[in-house]
């Protein structure tokens, strides 16, 4: 069986398997801490690691001083040598953190279970802060062998917290989808560089016939920017977070500085307009980097709008970024429509229909128009009207515009993947890129969010290659329409892929990566959504303490999720690490939040209850649950199986157990978690055939992540100190003790071995570990796996 890697640097070693560093052969002694600080940072070496991460991952909790830490990492450091100010392995991350950065060996020992006449492989030897992003290279490597393997994936063994890509990634599609200003023309690549802001506008008069104009205008001058100056404007949708309600200009002045530091803008336009007896006047001042003071142009139009658009052409010509001196005059409908996009990024769906729903019939049937209309009823949850929406707009041909056209087949798409027609939604999206492809004139992003959902659509379809090509081919396209969110959208749905494919290291990195800039743009639903995607590779990764940090961070946003799906899986991925930290009172809490909420509670939340319910002892409870659960048709996942057997053993009902063992079909009995449910039932009356099955269970779980190996080496573990073969049991949880500080069941199964031994020096540091991981777990109570 393989053990853990070993890591060469400098003239050191560093073997966490038994917990060793050597130089030049001698051990250096190390506290504990110390040592766990070292591994995780050499662990998570292709990026960098946060303090409170970092404290959380080796502490288990979130409460410790600065100081604490900052004596811990002085003593790595000393411990590998680097002395000084060079901090040529662990380098600080100025108000962020660490990261390791020392070239590095990593060898993979194998014992002689493995092969008799195996010897350590060389599998990198490289500088960690040289790695390539795995993002920027993806679509270029369509062939590469290891993004083409056609093995199906293992079971996952936190199906809440893992989820399915389709549900995070098509949430995502539905922000950038529904915001207004979707589709300007693609802007030319010398202006990329320029990231603008435009803020809301500015008004003398406050009245409910203008009240349109604050957001509404905003949004024109972006777009136009957009158009004829080929600048990278930031959405409106997301300026607003970041602007949030001011008033005064001495205010807005200090808002535009602000941003100026904080989001790498280039220029931040502050409007502002006064309307007249028969005309309006906009004025619009221009902050930029370095200049004091800023740039004023002032126009007048006989509507708001056509004062914006002179306005805007006479800054763009200052800045030397006019395009096009032939741009066209605003119209009814683009007043119609920017009314409209002011009420959808208020968030005010009512008034937006209603506006929809009042034009003339000279505007009623206006593509534009119809688009909006099918983008507000797929906000809004209606997918048989958007749908309906978007098919009439599609067999209006070549009189609607392609990229409308295109827009209307990317939202069938879009609804296809919420309804879970995946085959449909492959289909629609390439249809769109059908029309999107090979046209320099259309926007850049739009193409993005097609690749992207044509990329969902197929990894759902088990293509994962060909998704892996598309993704890669959205992430691309963002970056040359020079949206930063748009990327960090794209870069959530690369991780959950890599997830997908058990490169959960990386996957944190492309977390973490879309984390740091939806947290810098604020914005708030894609941070929870791409926090707890993070939170499920943490805990697939076997590290529930940092998984619990996420969820925290998450939860904090919790109330401004908008949609509905977003703040279900919130709460689930939620719930479900709050069990695994042992907090079950507030587990018990998110389950009562989900079942009170406006949806109906998905079903997983019934796996969930059970769990709870065996964790707690609660043997009644958990048996009446199961006979409920075994009741229902239709399949049923392996870790549901493996929960309903623990439940029938605790009660004493074999019958039950071996009923809910033979519910799966040929496919689950692959499932660790079928496996180790077999051997759970063996036990009881061969020990041989048990060994068998929990052999079967490791085998299984050594293709899957580090949690599910966590998971049943200590079934398995457990079950040999119970049988008496203490000293079996012990290279078993030596594969997974570097977790034991970290996690619960480690912790509990180290100490029964220790029990076993006779070893009361180690059992007492046990003990201590048990006590400090359990929260509100009992732990005379039998483990839950």
């Amino acid at each position: 069986m393989r053990t853990l890697p070993i890591y060469a640097f400098d003239e050191f070693t560093l073997d966490p398997a038994v917990r060793e560093l050597r130089h030049r052969g001698a051990t250096v002694s190390l506290p504990p801490k110390v040592f766990d600080c070292l591994v995780y940072l050499i662990e998570q070496r292709e990026r960098a690691v946060g303090r409170d991460e970092l404290i959380a991952a080796v502490w288990g909790r979130v409460d410790v001083s600065d100081a604490v830490l900052a004596q811990t990492l002085l003593r790595a450091r000393r411990a590998v040598g680097d002395t000084g100010g060079e901090q040529t392995a662990i380098r600080t991350v100025p108000r962020f953190g660490y990261r390791w950065v020392a070239p590095l060996t990593v060898t993979m020992p194998t014992t002689t279970e493995d092969s008799a006449a195996a010897t350590p492989t060389a599998v990198a030897s490289e500088d960690a802060a040289d790695l390539p992003a795995v993002a920027s290279v993806l679509a270029a490597n369509d062939a590469a062998p290891a993004m083409t393997s056609a093995s199906p994936a293992p079971r996952r063994r936190w199906p809440l917290v893992a989820g399915a890509l389709a549900i995070v990634a098509a949430l995502l599609l539905w922000w950038t989808m529904t915001r207004p200003g979707h589709a300007p023309p693609a802007a030319q690549a010398s202006a990329q560089s320029v990231l603008a802001i435009v803020l809301p506008m500015t008004m003398t008069a406050d009245s409910a016939e203008h009240a349109w104009v604050r957001l509404g205008v905003m949004d024109y001058i972006a777009s136009r920017m957009r158009a004829d100056g080929g600048l990278n404007v930031l959405p409106s949708s997301q300026v607003l977070p970041l602007a949030g309600e001011r008033s005064g200009d001495g205010d807005a002045d200090a808002l535009a500085r602000r941003l100026l530091a904080t989001t790498g803008a280039h220029w931040v336009i502050q409007p502002s307009a006064v309307p007249g007896h028969n005309d309006w006047s906009v004025r619009l001042h221009l902050l930029q980097i370095g200049a004091q003071p800023g740039t004023d142009v002032e126009a007048r139009g006989d509507t708001v709008l056509t004062a914006a658009a002179a306005a805007t052409d006479t800054l763009l010509r200052r800045l030397g970024h006019l395009r096009s001196t032939s741009a066209s005059a605003p119209t009814a409908l683009a007043e119609r429509l920017q009314q409209i996009d002011a009420e959808l990024l208020a968030g005010q769906l009512a008034n937006a229909r209603g506006l929809i729903q009042g034009v003339g019939e000279d505007l009623r049937n206006e593509p534009p128009l119809r688009l909006r209309e099918g983008q507000l009823e797929f906000r809004a949850g209606n997918l048989d009207v958007a749908t309906r929406v978007f098919d009439n707009l599609i067999a209006r041909g070549s009189a609607v515009p392609d990229d409308i056209r295109a827009q209307a087949l990317a939202g069938l798409g879009a609804a296809a993947i919420r309804s879970g027609d995946f085959a449909n939604a492959e289909r629609r999206y390439s249809d769109a890129l059908a029309l999107l492809e090979g046209n320099g004139k259309l926007d850049p992003v739009l193409l993005g969010n097609a690749y992207n959902g044509r990329g969902v659509a197929r990894v759902e379809l088990g293509r994962d290659a060909e998704a892996i090509a598309d993704i890669g081919r959205a992430r691309l396209a963002m970056q040359r329409a020079g949206n930063e969110l748009e990327v960090a959208a794209v870069d959530v749905n690369l991780g959950m892929l890599e997830s997908r494919r058990h490169n959960d290291a990386q996957a944190l990195q492309q977390f973490d990566r879309a984390v740091a800039t939806f947290a810098r743009f604020d914005v708030r639903d894609n941070l929870a959504a791409a926090l707890q995607a993070k939170a499920a590779s943490q805990m697939r990764l076997a590290q529930p303490a940092a998984a619990l940090a996420s969820v925290q961070r998450a939860a904090e946003h919790f109330d401004a999720i908008e949609n509905p799906i977003l703040a279900e899986r919130v709460a689930l991925v939620h719930a479900e690490v709050s069990m695994a930290n042992g907090r079950l009172g507030e587990t018990e809490a998110w389950i009562a939040r989900l079942q009170a909420g406006p949806r109906k509670p998905p079903q997983v939340l019934d796996t969930l209850r059970l769990r709870l319910h065996l964790v707690r002892g609660d043997t009644r409870g958990a048996a009446e649950l199961a006979r409920t659960l075994a009741a229902a048709s239709g399949n049923i996942d392996g870790e549901r199986i493996l929960l309903g057997v623990q439940a029938a053993l605790r009660a004493d009902d074999v019958a039950a157990a071996q009923a809910w063992l033979a519910r799966a079909g040929a496919e689950a009995q692959t499932d660790m978690s079928w496996l180790l449910a077999k051997a759970l039932l063996a036990m009881r009356d061969s020990p041989t055939a048990s060994e068998s099955a929990f052999v079967a269970a490791d085998a299984a779980a050594a293709k899957d992540s580090p949690d599910a190996r966590v998971t049943a080496g200590c079934a398995h573990a457990a079950a040999l100190i119970a049988q008496g073969a203490a000293e079996r049991a012990a290279p078993l949880l030596g594969e997974i003790g570097t977790l034991a500080d970290n996690d619960y069941r480690i912790a509990r199964t180290t100490l029964a071995l220790y029990r076993a031994l006779e070893d009361r020096n180690a059992a007492a540091d046990s003990e201590a570990a048990v006590k400090r991981l359990a929260g509100e777990r009992d732990p005379r109570l039998p483990l839950v796996y």
